[in-house]
């Protein structure tokens, strides 16, 4: 039975994935990722990885909203403190959205599996970082060894 479930878990899984045509490999092993952490049933995933993908989206429009042309450095205290401002709107709307679709999550997953999602993203964030380091510490290995 657990392998029947499984089955149709990787077949929502990998239907939800190659219906975004948009999905690059970072994205795809974070479905993969929290997939396996949240261990959703087909059902689940069938409701949740619509609206999860959604939330995804707004919070990129949000995060990739007004990014300053300078530097810090070159900029008069007027504008750094427009900067500043910005931000704090960015973290608000931000905060506003997590809010909105925690109410959408939980009509489709429970609220345990909800905080599993939370902890899987830092989680997967904390892995790809780790992982960044790894391949330049790899990289700066491999430019000693040629030198």
């Amino acid at each position: 039975m657990k392998k029947i479930i499984a089955v149709l878990l990787y077949i929502t899984v990998s239907i939800t994935v190659y219906a975004q045509p948009s999905k690059n490999k970072f994205e795809t092993h974070k479905i993969a990722f929290i997939t396996q952490r949240l261990n959703l049933t087909p059902e689940e995933a069938q409701q949740f990885w619509p609206i999860f993908n959604q939330f995804t989206e707004k919070m990129q429009l949000i995060r990739n909203s007004s990014k300053p042309d300078k530097s810090i450095d070159e900029l008069g205290d007027a504008d750094t403190e427009k900067i500043i401002l910005t931000e704090f709107d960015k973290e608000a709307r931000e905060l506003d959205l997590k809010k909105e679709y925690y109410q959408k999550f939980k009509k489709v997953i429970t609220v345990k599996k909800i905080a599993k999602l939370y902890r899987a993203e830092r989680d997967f964030k904390a892995l790809l970082i780790e992982r960044i380091q790894q391949n330049k510490e790899s990289r700066k290995q491999l430019r000693k060894e040629r030198d």
